[in-house]
Protein backbone atom coordinates (compact mmCIF):
# COMPACT_ATOMS: atom_id res chain seq x y z
CA UNK A 1 0.00 0.00 0.00
CA UNK A 2 1.52 3.51 -1.06
CA UNK A 3 2.15 5.46 2.02
CA UNK A 4 0.04 8.01 0.93
CA UNK A 5 -2.77 5.89 0.39
CA UNK A 6 -1.94 4.10 3.80
CA UNK A 7 -1.83 7.35 5.96
CA UNK A 8 -5.33 9.02 3.94
CA UNK A 9 -7.17 5.70 5.35
CA UNK A 10 -5.44 5.93 8.48
CA UNK A 11 -6.65 9.85 8.92
CA UNK A 12 -10.45 8.50 7.44
CA UNK A 13 -10.43 6.01 10.17
CA UNK A 14 -9.52 8.51 13.07
CA UNK A 15 -11.86 10.99 11.72
CA UNK A 16 -14.74 8.26 11.37
CA UNK A 17 -14.01 7.10 15.21
CA UNK A 18 -15.20 10.80 16.81
CA UNK A 19 -18.68 9.61 15.58
CA UNK A 20 -18.50 7.25 18.14
CA UNK A 21 -17.94 9.52 20.88
CA UNK A 22 -21.14 11.34 22.66
CA UNK A 23 -19.62 14.76 22.95
CA UNK A 24 -18.93 15.05 19.45
CA UNK A 25 -21.88 13.44 18.07
CA UNK A 26 -23.42 16.40 20.50
CA UNK A 27 -21.86 19.19 18.88
CA UNK A 28 -22.49 18.35 15.41
CA UNK A 29 -26.89 17.84 16.19
CA UNK A 30 -26.94 21.75 18.06
CA UNK A 31 -24.05 23.70 16.08
CA UNK A 32 -26.62 22.17 12.94
CA UNK A 33 -29.56 23.22 15.17
CA UNK A 34 -27.90 26.32 15.74
CA UNK A 35 -27.75 27.73 12.17
CA UNK A 36 -30.62 29.65 11.25
CA UNK A 37 -32.31 27.50 8.32
CA UNK A 38 -32.72 24.45 10.80
CA UNK A 39 -33.10 26.23 13.93
CA UNK A 40 -37.25 25.78 13.69
CA UNK A 41 -39.31 23.93 16.23
CA UNK A 42 -40.72 21.97 13.33
CA UNK A 43 -37.79 20.93 11.55
CA UNK A 44 -37.48 17.73 10.75
CA UNK A 45 -34.06 17.61 12.20
CA UNK A 46 -35.02 18.38 15.27
CA UNK A 47 -38.28 16.32 15.37
CA UNK A 48 -35.65 13.40 14.95
CA UNK A 49 -33.58 14.17 17.98
CA UNK A 50 -36.49 14.30 20.19
CA UNK A 51 -38.76 11.07 21.32
CA UNK A 52 -40.69 9.98 18.98
CA UNK A 53 -45.02 9.90 19.45
CA UNK A 54 -44.60 6.01 19.80
CA UNK A 55 -41.42 6.35 22.67
CA UNK A 56 -44.12 8.98 24.63
CA UNK A 57 -47.19 6.58 23.82
CA UNK A 58 -45.00 3.38 25.12
CA UNK A 59 -44.05 5.70 28.22
CA UNK A 60 -47.49 6.52 29.23
CA UNK A 61 -48.62 2.40 28.62
CA UNK A 62 -45.72 1.29 31.30
CA UNK A 63 -46.49 4.09 32.97
CA UNK A 64 -50.30 2.96 33.45
CA UNK A 65 -49.04 -0.27 34.33
CA UNK A 66 -46.52 0.23 36.85
CA UNK A 67 -48.08 3.38 38.38
CA UNK A 68 -45.28 5.65 37.63
CA UNK A 69 -47.20 8.99 37.89
CA UNK A 70 -43.77 11.23 36.74
CA UNK A 71 -43.37 9.03 33.75
CA UNK A 72 -47.46 10.06 32.94
CA UNK A 73 -46.49 13.63 33.94
CA UNK A 74 -43.65 13.61 31.17
CA UNK A 75 -45.80 11.87 29.05
CA UNK A 76 -48.68 14.51 29.63
CA UNK A 77 -46.48 17.23 28.74
CA UNK A 78 -45.03 15.96 25.52
CA UNK A 79 -48.05 13.97 24.42
CA UNK A 80 -48.92 14.30 20.61
CA UNK A 81 -50.06 18.42 20.27
CA UNK A 82 -52.91 17.20 17.55
CA UNK A 83 -54.45 14.68 20.50
CA UNK A 84 -55.06 17.68 22.99
CA UNK A 85 -58.09 15.75 24.79
CA UNK A 86 -56.33 12.76 25.17
CA UNK A 87 -52.80 14.83 26.73
CA UNK A 88 -55.54 16.47 29.15
CA UNK A 89 -56.44 13.32 30.13
CA UNK A 90 -53.23 11.91 30.16
CA UNK A 91 -52.59 14.46 32.67
CA UNK A 92 -55.33 14.27 34.86
CA UNK A 93 -54.20 10.55 35.28
CA UNK A 94 -50.96 11.34 36.52
CA UNK A 95 -52.83 14.31 39.22
CA UNK A 96 -54.90 10.84 40.21
CA UNK A 97 -51.89 8.61 41.12
CA UNK A 98 -49.95 11.35 42.86
CA UNK A 99 -51.63 14.85 43.81
CA UNK A 100 -48.38 16.53 44.17
CA UNK A 101 -47.89 16.33 40.46
CA UNK A 102 -51.10 19.00 40.29
CA UNK A 103 -48.49 21.81 38.89
CA UNK A 104 -48.06 20.35 35.46
CA UNK A 105 -52.05 21.40 34.87
CA UNK A 106 -50.20 25.02 34.41
CA UNK A 107 -47.43 23.87 32.08
CA UNK A 108 -49.88 21.62 29.92
CA UNK A 109 -52.28 23.87 29.05
CA UNK A 110 -49.62 26.39 28.33
CA UNK A 111 -49.02 24.25 25.07
CA UNK A 112 -52.48 25.20 23.93
CA UNK A 113 -52.79 29.21 24.20
CA UNK A 114 -54.48 29.84 21.22
CA UNK A 115 -57.65 26.94 22.00
CA UNK A 116 -58.33 28.23 25.40
CA UNK A 117 -60.88 30.67 24.01
CA UNK A 118 -62.93 27.08 23.24
CA UNK A 119 -65.69 26.84 25.18
CA UNK A 120 -64.92 22.96 26.59
CA UNK A 121 -61.12 24.00 26.54
CA UNK A 122 -61.99 27.06 28.91
CA UNK A 123 -63.92 25.22 31.15
CA UNK A 124 -61.49 22.26 31.83
CA UNK A 125 -58.82 25.19 32.62
CA UNK A 126 -61.12 26.84 34.95
CA UNK A 127 -61.34 23.50 37.02
CA UNK A 128 -57.13 23.08 36.67
CA UNK A 129 -56.71 26.68 37.77
CA UNK A 130 -59.26 25.62 41.37
CA UNK A 131 -57.16 22.58 41.88
CA UNK A 132 -53.79 24.67 41.61
CA UNK A 133 -55.34 27.59 43.98
CA UNK A 134 -56.26 24.82 46.50
CA UNK A 135 -52.44 22.72 46.00
CA UNK A 136 -50.63 25.77 45.98
CA UNK A 137 -52.49 28.25 47.68
CA UNK A 138 -49.39 30.95 48.56
CA UNK A 139 -48.65 31.09 44.72
CA UNK A 140 -49.32 34.08 42.82
CA UNK A 141 -49.09 31.61 39.26
CA UNK A 142 -52.61 30.16 39.48
CA UNK A 143 -54.40 33.68 40.04
CA UNK A 144 -52.04 35.06 37.03
CA UNK A 145 -53.49 31.99 35.33
CA UNK A 146 -56.78 32.58 36.09
CA UNK A 147 -56.72 36.14 34.84
CA UNK A 148 -54.96 35.06 31.49
CA UNK A 149 -58.12 32.49 30.69
CA UNK A 150 -60.52 35.69 31.19
CA UNK A 151 -58.48 37.75 28.98
CA UNK A 152 -58.68 34.96 26.49
CA UNK A 153 -62.57 34.80 26.45
CA UNK A 154 -62.90 38.20 26.00
CA UNK A 155 -63.32 39.16 22.53
CA UNK A 156 -63.01 42.84 23.30
CA UNK A 157 -59.79 43.62 25.16
CA UNK A 158 -57.92 46.50 23.95
CA UNK A 159 -54.67 45.59 21.61
CA UNK A 160 -51.00 46.56 23.11
CA UNK A 161 -49.97 49.91 21.84
CA UNK A 162 -53.28 52.07 22.47
CA UNK A 163 -53.27 55.09 25.24
CA UNK A 164 -52.89 53.74 28.40
CA UNK A 165 -55.15 56.02 29.70
CA UNK A 166 -57.86 54.60 27.62
CA UNK A 167 -56.72 50.90 28.57
CA UNK A 168 -56.56 51.63 32.39
CA UNK A 169 -60.42 52.65 31.84
CA UNK A 170 -61.40 49.63 30.23
CA UNK A 171 -59.68 47.45 33.02
CA UNK A 172 -61.49 49.16 35.64
CA UNK A 173 -64.54 47.75 34.20
CA UNK A 174 -62.81 44.11 34.62
CA UNK A 175 -64.23 43.25 37.69
CA UNK A 176 -63.50 39.18 37.44
CA UNK A 177 -59.60 39.74 36.31
CA UNK A 178 -58.89 42.68 38.38
CA UNK A 179 -59.93 40.22 41.42
CA UNK A 180 -57.87 37.73 39.57
CA UNK A 181 -54.66 40.20 39.18
CA UNK A 182 -55.28 41.12 42.72
CA UNK A 183 -54.98 37.96 44.39
CA UNK A 184 -51.89 37.39 42.68
CA UNK A 185 -50.24 40.48 43.80
CA UNK A 186 -51.19 39.57 47.23
CA UNK A 187 -49.24 36.10 47.10
CA UNK A 188 -46.03 35.95 48.89
CA UNK A 189 -44.55 33.68 46.42
CA UNK A 190 -44.49 33.28 42.92
CA UNK A 191 -43.19 30.03 40.99
CA UNK A 192 -44.40 29.23 37.31
CA UNK A 193 -43.43 25.77 37.89
CA UNK A 194 -40.40 25.51 35.51
CA UNK A 195 -37.64 24.52 38.00
CA UNK A 196 -40.16 21.26 39.26
CA UNK A 197 -40.85 20.67 35.46
CA UNK A 198 -36.79 20.69 34.56
CA UNK A 199 -36.18 18.70 37.13
CA UNK A 200 -39.03 15.97 36.14
CA UNK A 201 -38.01 16.67 32.40
CA UNK A 202 -34.00 15.76 33.23
CA UNK A 203 -35.12 12.70 35.39
CA UNK A 204 -36.94 10.80 33.40
CA UNK A 205 -35.40 11.31 29.68
CA UNK A 206 -32.10 9.60 31.69
CA UNK A 207 -34.22 6.59 32.95
CA UNK A 208 -35.10 6.25 29.87
CA UNK A 209 -31.73 7.04 27.54
CA UNK A 210 -33.46 10.52 26.17
CA UNK A 211 -31.41 12.56 27.71
CA UNK A 212 -29.33 14.62 25.29
CA UNK A 213 -28.49 18.23 24.97
CA UNK A 214 -31.18 19.35 21.93
CA UNK A 215 -33.66 17.34 23.88
CA UNK A 216 -33.41 19.73 26.99
CA UNK A 217 -32.30 23.22 25.30
CA UNK A 218 -36.30 22.59 23.34
CA UNK A 219 -37.93 21.42 26.69
CA UNK A 220 -36.30 24.37 28.49
CA UNK A 221 -37.29 26.78 25.53
CA UNK A 222 -40.48 25.81 25.68
CA UNK A 223 -42.06 26.03 29.32
CA UNK A 224 -44.61 28.22 29.90
CA UNK A 225 -44.25 31.41 31.40
CA UNK A 226 -46.98 34.07 32.93
CA UNK A 227 -48.54 36.63 30.50
CA UNK A 228 -45.80 39.17 31.36
CA UNK A 229 -48.39 41.96 29.63
CA UNK A 230 -50.89 40.98 32.41
CA UNK A 231 -48.62 41.62 34.85
CA UNK A 232 -47.36 45.30 33.47
CA UNK A 233 -50.92 46.12 32.07
CA UNK A 234 -52.35 45.48 35.76
CA UNK A 235 -49.43 47.25 37.50
CA UNK A 236 -49.94 49.96 35.51
CA UNK A 237 -53.38 50.32 36.69
CA UNK A 238 -53.37 49.66 40.29
CA UNK A 239 -49.99 52.20 40.22
CA UNK A 240 -51.44 54.73 38.57
CA UNK A 241 -55.02 54.55 38.65
CA UNK A 242 -55.81 52.97 41.44
CA UNK A 243 -52.95 54.53 43.49
CA UNK A 244 -53.68 57.50 42.02
CA UNK A 245 -57.10 58.04 42.53
CA UNK A 246 -56.95 56.71 46.36
CA UNK A 247 -53.88 60.06 46.65
CA UNK A 248 -55.83 62.41 45.45
CA UNK A 249 -58.80 61.40 47.05
CA UNK A 250 -56.60 62.16 50.47
CA UNK A 251 -56.41 58.29 51.66
CA UNK A 252 -52.66 58.58 51.74
CA UNK A 253 -52.22 55.45 53.57
CA UNK A 254 -54.24 53.21 50.97
CA UNK A 255 -52.42 54.65 47.85
CA UNK A 256 -48.92 53.93 49.83
CA UNK A 257 -49.96 50.20 50.50
CA UNK A 258 -51.42 50.25 46.85
CA UNK A 259 -47.66 51.39 45.63
CA UNK A 260 -45.68 49.08 48.12
CA UNK A 261 -47.69 45.96 47.04
CA UNK A 262 -46.95 46.76 42.86
CA UNK A 263 -43.34 47.54 43.63
CA UNK A 264 -43.22 44.11 46.07
CA UNK A 265 -44.87 42.19 43.43
CA UNK A 266 -41.98 43.65 40.93
CA UNK A 267 -39.71 42.32 43.29
CA UNK A 268 -41.06 38.47 43.79
CA UNK A 269 -41.20 38.18 39.78
CA UNK A 270 -37.22 39.74 39.46
CA UNK A 271 -36.15 37.06 42.52
CA UNK A 272 -38.03 34.50 41.75
CA UNK A 273 -38.27 34.49 37.84
CA UNK A 274 -35.80 31.91 36.33
CA UNK A 275 -35.80 33.47 33.37
CA UNK A 276 -34.13 36.93 31.86
CA UNK A 277 -37.49 38.29 30.78
CA UNK A 278 -39.07 37.65 33.63
CA UNK A 279 -36.33 39.39 35.73
CA UNK A 280 -36.73 42.32 33.18
CA UNK A 281 -40.52 42.97 33.63
CA UNK A 282 -40.40 42.29 36.85
CA UNK A 283 -37.90 45.20 37.02
CA UNK A 284 -40.52 47.52 35.01
CA UNK A 285 -42.82 47.00 37.37
CA UNK A 286 -40.80 48.05 40.53
CA UNK A 287 -40.29 50.82 38.26
CA UNK A 288 -43.70 51.66 38.08
CA UNK A 289 -44.65 51.35 41.37
CA UNK A 290 -41.85 52.69 42.96
CA UNK A 291 -41.93 56.34 40.88
CA UNK A 292 -45.12 56.94 42.86
CA UNK A 293 -44.43 56.03 45.84
CA UNK A 294 -41.79 58.70 46.05
CA UNK A 295 -43.84 61.02 45.34
CA UNK A 296 -46.62 59.84 48.08
CA UNK A 297 -43.67 59.20 50.79
CA UNK A 298 -42.52 63.33 50.16
CA UNK A 299 -45.50 64.48 50.60
CA UNK A 300 -46.67 62.93 53.82
CA UNK A 301 -43.45 64.31 55.23
CA UNK A 302 -41.72 60.64 55.82
CA UNK A 303 -38.62 61.73 54.20
CA UNK A 304 -36.53 59.35 55.23
CA UNK A 305 -38.73 56.08 53.56
CA UNK A 306 -38.70 58.61 50.44
CA UNK A 307 -35.22 58.38 50.32
CA UNK A 308 -34.47 54.97 50.89
CA UNK A 309 -37.45 54.18 48.04
CA UNK A 310 -35.44 56.49 45.77
CA UNK A 311 -32.25 55.00 46.48
CA UNK A 312 -33.95 51.40 45.61
CA UNK A 313 -35.23 52.95 42.68
CA UNK A 314 -32.14 53.81 41.11
CA UNK A 315 -30.76 50.46 42.47
CA UNK A 316 -33.32 48.88 39.99
CA UNK A 317 -32.23 51.37 37.08
CA UNK A 318 -28.83 50.64 37.52
CA UNK A 319 -29.72 46.79 37.07
CA UNK A 320 -32.05 47.38 34.52
CA UNK A 321 -29.63 49.49 32.38
CA UNK A 322 -27.58 46.65 32.89
CA UNK A 323 -25.05 45.99 35.91
CA UNK A 324 -22.36 44.53 33.55
CA UNK A 325 -22.58 48.16 31.93
CA UNK A 326 -20.88 49.41 34.67
CA UNK A 327 -18.10 47.05 35.39
CA UNK A 328 -16.22 46.62 32.09
CA UNK A 329 -13.70 44.38 33.19
CA UNK A 330 -16.87 41.63 33.28
CA UNK A 331 -17.77 42.33 29.83
CA UNK A 332 -16.12 39.08 26.98
CA UNK A 333 -15.93 38.27 23.64
CA UNK A 334 -14.64 34.51 24.52
CA UNK A 335 -18.60 33.19 24.66
CA UNK A 336 -19.76 34.78 21.11
CA UNK A 337 -16.42 33.46 19.97
CA UNK A 338 -16.44 29.99 21.13
CA UNK A 339 -19.81 29.50 20.17
CA UNK A 340 -18.88 31.17 16.46
CA UNK A 341 -16.03 28.77 15.74
CA UNK A 342 -18.25 25.78 17.13
CA UNK A 343 -20.34 26.25 13.58
CA UNK A 344 -17.37 26.98 11.78
CA UNK A 345 -15.60 23.61 12.52
CA UNK A 346 -19.30 21.85 12.16
CA UNK A 347 -19.62 23.18 8.84
CA UNK A 348 -15.79 22.48 7.96
CA UNK A 349 -16.40 18.90 9.57
CA UNK A 350 -19.27 18.55 7.06
CA UNK A 351 -17.79 20.17 4.03
CA UNK A 352 -14.05 17.98 4.18
CA UNK A 353 -16.38 14.62 5.24
CA UNK A 354 -18.55 15.28 2.20
CA UNK A 355 -15.57 15.71 -0.37
CA UNK A 356 -13.31 12.82 1.22
CA UNK A 357 -16.69 10.60 0.48
CA UNK A 358 -16.83 12.10 -2.90
CA UNK A 359 -13.01 11.51 -3.50
CA UNK A 360 -12.93 8.17 -1.95
CA UNK A 361 -15.82 6.93 -4.16
CA UNK A 362 -15.05 8.31 -7.59
CA UNK A 363 -11.13 7.19 -7.34
CA UNK A 364 -12.63 3.44 -6.07
CA UNK A 365 -15.23 3.49 -8.87
CA UNK A 366 -12.73 4.01 -11.45
CA UNK A 367 -11.32 1.16 -11.29
CA UNK A 368 -14.51 -0.74 -12.15
CA UNK A 369 -16.20 2.10 -14.86
CA UNK A 370 -14.03 3.23 -17.65
CA UNK A 371 -10.35 2.33 -15.65
CA UNK A 372 -8.56 3.21 -19.56
CA UNK A 373 -9.46 7.02 -18.84
CA UNK A 374 -7.55 8.68 -16.27
CA UNK A 375 -7.61 12.64 -17.10
CA UNK A 376 -7.20 15.33 -14.85
CA UNK A 377 -10.44 15.32 -12.48
CA UNK A 378 -9.09 11.63 -11.71
CA UNK A 379 -5.80 13.26 -10.78
CA UNK A 380 -7.46 16.37 -8.93
CA UNK A 381 -9.77 13.42 -6.76
CA UNK A 382 -6.56 11.05 -6.18
CA UNK A 383 -4.94 14.05 -4.42
CA UNK A 384 -8.02 15.12 -2.64
CA UNK A 385 -8.37 11.27 -1.64
CA UNK A 386 -4.84 11.47 0.16
CA UNK A 387 -5.17 14.95 1.94
CA UNK A 388 -8.86 15.67 2.32
CA UNK A 389 -8.95 12.82 5.29
CA UNK A 390 -6.29 15.20 7.37
CA UNK A 391 -8.19 18.04 6.93
CA UNK A 392 -11.10 16.49 8.28
CA UNK A 393 -9.17 15.05 10.93
CA UNK A 394 -8.35 18.21 11.75
CA UNK A 395 -11.71 19.86 11.95
CA UNK A 396 -13.09 16.98 13.87
CA UNK A 397 -10.32 17.73 16.72
CA UNK A 398 -11.04 21.48 16.64
CA UNK A 399 -14.69 20.83 17.04
CA UNK A 400 -14.31 18.18 19.96
CA UNK A 401 -12.50 20.19 21.73
CA UNK A 402 -13.95 23.10 21.48
CA UNK A 403 -17.41 21.63 22.01
CA UNK A 404 -16.33 19.37 25.23
CA UNK A 405 -16.74 22.60 27.85
CA UNK A 406 -20.80 22.92 26.97
CA UNK A 407 -21.22 18.83 27.14
CA UNK A 408 -19.24 18.80 30.58
CA UNK A 409 -21.81 21.38 31.42
CA UNK A 410 -24.64 19.30 30.67
CA UNK A 411 -23.76 15.84 32.35
CA UNK A 412 -23.19 18.42 35.16
CA UNK A 413 -26.94 20.10 35.24
CA UNK A 414 -28.60 16.85 34.95
CA UNK A 415 -26.25 15.16 38.15
CA UNK A 416 -26.69 18.62 40.07
CA UNK A 417 -28.78 18.40 43.53
CA UNK A 418 -28.25 21.18 44.75
CA UNK A 419 -31.27 23.61 44.30
CA UNK A 420 -32.37 25.36 41.11
CA UNK A 421 -33.16 28.72 40.68
CA UNK A 422 -32.28 29.91 36.91
CA UNK A 423 -32.78 28.36 33.93
CA UNK A 424 -31.37 30.89 31.90
CA UNK A 425 -27.93 30.00 32.46
CA UNK A 426 -28.34 26.33 30.89
CA UNK A 427 -29.22 27.10 27.46
CA UNK A 428 -26.70 29.63 27.32
CA UNK A 429 -24.23 26.81 28.91
CA UNK A 430 -24.62 24.05 27.06
CA UNK A 431 -26.29 25.45 23.59
CA UNK A 432 -23.51 27.11 21.14
CA UNK A 433 -25.21 29.99 20.57
CA UNK A 434 -23.71 32.90 17.70
CA UNK A 435 -26.01 35.02 17.72
CA UNK A 436 -28.48 34.97 20.61
CA UNK A 437 -26.36 36.41 23.60
CA UNK A 438 -27.42 38.90 26.05
CA UNK A 439 -25.84 41.92 24.83
CA UNK A 440 -25.40 43.50 28.33
CA UNK A 441 -23.19 40.68 29.18
CA UNK A 442 -21.07 39.76 25.96
CA UNK A 443 -18.49 42.18 24.03
CA UNK A 444 -19.70 41.09 20.45
CA UNK A 445 -16.72 40.27 17.85
CA UNK A 446 -16.42 43.28 15.56
CA UNK A 447 -14.84 42.39 11.89
CA UNK A 448 -12.62 39.81 13.45
CA UNK A 449 -10.95 39.67 9.41
CA UNK A 450 -10.83 43.07 8.79
CA UNK A 451 -7.35 43.63 9.55
CA UNK A 452 -6.11 40.07 7.96
CA UNK A 453 -8.04 40.73 4.74
CA UNK A 454 -5.34 43.42 3.61
CA UNK A 455 -2.35 41.03 4.18
CA UNK A 456 -3.82 38.42 3.12
CA UNK A 457 -4.57 40.00 -0.24
CA UNK A 458 -1.05 40.53 -0.41
CA UNK A 459 -0.15 37.94 0.13
CA UNK A 460 -2.41 36.10 -2.63
CA UNK A 461 -0.83 38.96 -4.96
CA UNK A 462 2.70 37.58 -3.99
CA UNK A 463 2.14 34.48 -4.56
CA UNK A 464 0.29 34.55 -7.94
CA UNK A 465 3.17 36.58 -9.06
CA UNK A 466 5.77 33.95 -8.05
CA UNK A 467 3.43 31.06 -9.55
CA UNK A 468 3.33 33.38 -12.75
CA UNK A 469 7.00 34.19 -13.04
CA UNK A 470 8.08 30.56 -12.53
CA UNK A 471 5.86 29.47 -15.15
CA UNK A 472 7.24 32.18 -17.49
CA UNK A 473 10.63 31.13 -16.37
CA UNK A 474 10.29 27.25 -16.82
CA UNK A 475 8.41 28.31 -20.64
CA UNK A 476 11.16 29.87 -21.68
CA UNK A 477 13.68 27.73 -21.06
CA UNK A 478 11.51 24.83 -22.95
CA UNK A 479 11.37 27.18 -25.79
CA UNK A 480 15.26 27.50 -25.87
CA UNK A 481 15.89 24.09 -27.18
CA UNK A 482 12.76 24.32 -29.29
CA UNK A 483 14.36 27.42 -31.12
CA UNK A 484 17.75 25.70 -31.71
CA UNK A 485 16.21 22.30 -32.97
CA UNK A 486 14.07 24.78 -35.15
CA UNK A 487 17.63 26.48 -36.88
CA UNK A 488 18.72 24.84 -40.37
Amino acid sequence: MRRTRFMSLLFLALSLAFLGVQDFRWALQLATLGLPVFFQPESRLLRSLLPSEGQVRALRQEAEQSGNAEQLAFAALHWPYQEREEGFRVAEQAVARDPKLTWIYYQVAGRYPQQWKEAPVADRLRAWVQQLESFDPDNAVPALFGAELIRERTSDWPSYGQPRESIRKYLAGQTEWRAAMERAFQRPRLDEYGVRRFELERRVPQERGWATPPVVVFYVATYHLPSLLNIREFADFKANYLGRQAQQAGRMKEAIKTYNETVAFGRRLRQDGPFLIEQLIGTAVEIIGSEPLIEALKKEGRTDEAALAALGLSEIRTRRAGFFTREPLLRSSVPYWSAVLVHLFTLLVILFGVLTVASVVYVNAKRWIRPERRGRLYQVMTIAENYLPILLFVSCIGLYLLYTPYGNNFRYYLAVKEPIHQLEPLILNIFPFWGALPGFMHLPVERPFWDYVPWAVLALVVVVALAAWDEWRVRKQRRGPQAQQAQP
